[in-house]
């Protein structure tokens, strides 16, 4: 049980830290290189999207509920 625990505790650290300097990264790009809003969303969302696929194909088998 208690590796199981210390495996969630390193996926929530491994989270938040993107989705924490995600923000600053953001502001940073819309006013300090002069890209859209639009694109800025685009991109996260393919990056985001591409890594959940990637990752949901490494992982089957892996983990089971």
């Amino acid at each position: 049980m208690a590796n199981l625990s210390s495996h969630g505790v390193l996926l929530v650290a491994a989270g938040s830290i993107p989705w924490g300097s995600s923000g600053i990264a953001g502001q940073y790009i819309l006013q300090g290189q002069g890209i859209s809003p639009e694109w800025l969303t685009f991109f996260r969302l393919f990056v985001a999207g591409s890594l959940l696929l990637l990752i949901s194909q490494m992982g089957k088998g892996i983990v089971s509920v």
